[in-house]
């Protein structure tokens, strides 16, 4: 059975929602928040847990967002060829900025998600949403 999980964090506010196939039973666990450079943080999210967010600004302007790159705990077993991987950014709770991004999984510990071509800048977005179908 495939699981989705789903990542949010946001500047003021991190959230953290899971949608599946099955139920979960898990809690979620935001004590090891912590601010990255865009100021956004990391919560665990039941069955993934992503330890640190970077996000990789354009080299010829630090205004826009060239990628996002998450790193996991490697307690899930991802494969590329077998899980799906999105970026969705948010204006705000709803709005969401541009299209979602397909992302790869490099391994499961690392998943990065490529923005480049959608010309996002940072000031136009205040919410991370990572979705790993599993």
């Amino acid at each position: 059975m495939r699981k989705s999980r789903v990542l949010l964090a946001g500047a003021a506010v991190v959230t953290a929602a899971a949608a599946a196939g099955s139920a979960f039973t898990a809690g979620n666990d935001t004590s090891a928040v912590t601010n990255q450079v865009a100021g956004y943080g990391q919560v665990q999210v039941t069955g993934v847990k992503v330890t640190d967010i970077a996000y990789v600004p354009r080299t010829t302007d630090g205004t826009y967002l060239d990628g996002v790159d998450f790193t996991l705990d490697g307690n899930v077993t991802l494969d590329d060829a077998v899980n799906d991987a999105t970026l969705t950014l948010k204006s705000n709770a709803d709005d969401v900025v541009g299209s979602p991004f397909t992302c790869v999984i490099v391994s499961s510990s690392s998943i990065t998600c490529d923005t480049t071509a959608q010309n996002v800048k940072f000031a136009s977005f205040t919410h991370t949403g990572l979705t790993v179908v599993h």
